[in-house]
């Protein structure tokens, strides 16, 4: 199944992708209905372009420390390349330039310069997008 692509197993979006095929199986008629799970509010959020672009400076191995859906503050950790090939070099620490909610997260551990790293997007209302 493609549950969330870049040749990676989620084990949040397998949970969800588990729950969907069961909810169709049961609408169906295959297996019993199960009582509907309580669902969060949705979040309007607006991404926020290259000022909330995290992108790898040199090539290397990429190790995330931050997850998606977590919030972050401008200068925060994000992650660390390590360099290929180069054993005395130390990692390069990639920081969050902004506050915000982390939305996008690479999942190939593989980079090259200039590769993106993650994306942020900052929560915004009905009013501000001009949708009331």
């Amino acid at each position: 199944a493609e549950i969330g692509g870049g040749g990676a197993i989620d084990r949040e979006l397998l949970a969800r992708t588990r729950a969907g095929v069961r909810r169709c199986l049961a609408h169906w008629g295959v297996l019993p209905r199960e009582p509907r799970p309580v669902l969060s509010s949705p979040r309007l959020l607006q991404l926020l372009g290259k000022t909330g672009s995290v992108m790898a400076e040199t090539d290397g191995i990429f190790e995330p420390l931050r997850g998606v859906d977590e919030h972050v503050r401008a200068g925060d950790p994000a992650g660390l390349v390590y360099p290929i090939g180069e054993i005395g070099r130390a990692a390069a620490e990639a920081r969050f330039p902004a506050d915000g909610i982390v939305i996008t997260e690479r999942t190939g551990a593989l980079v090259r310069r200039g590769d993106l790293l993650y994306n942020l997007a900052r929560p915004v209302t009905e009013a501000e997008l001009g949708l009331t």
